[in-house]
């Protein structure tokens, strides 16, 4: 069973994603998302550190960063992640279905909330 996550964790992982995603009304700075990443040690947050290890972190920009994440086509975290870095107002629908397919519960949510007939789907499937 995982270990629960504290608020505090939680609220710098949230920070963190909002940096990466452009969400929340929070400036995309991918650079410093990853460097807080570092000492963050909310599970996602390590995933990234993870993912992004090898990487110049000061050279990593939206498009870098989604070509990072489209190298994982079978991690449900970073193909959501590849589907909104680049154009976070604009989410093509196929590629977050894929990845809430997979499991990641972000996905679900940017589905539920974007996608709105989505929500009775994801509704059943939880019942």
């Amino acid at each position: 069973m995982n270990d629960p996550v504290s608020d505090d964790v939680l609220m710098q992982w949230y920070e963190i994603r909002d940096m990466i995603l452009k969400q929340n009304q929070v400036l995309q700075d991918i650079p410093r998302a990853l460097q807080l990443a570092v000492s963050c040690p909310h599970p996602d947050a390590q995933w990234l550190c993870k993912i992004f290890s090898g990487c110049n972190l000061n050279e990593i920009d939206a498009e870098r960063a989604e070509a990072v994440f489209l190298d994982h086509p079978n991690d449900a975290r970073a193909v959501v992640f590849g589907a909104m870095v680049n154009s976070p107002y604009f989410v093509d629908d196929t590629i977050v279905a894929r990845s809430a397919d997979m499991g990641d519960a972000f996905a679900q949510a940017v589905r539920a909330d974007t996608f709105g007939g989505v929500v009775l789907e994801w509704a059943q499937k939880g019942s």
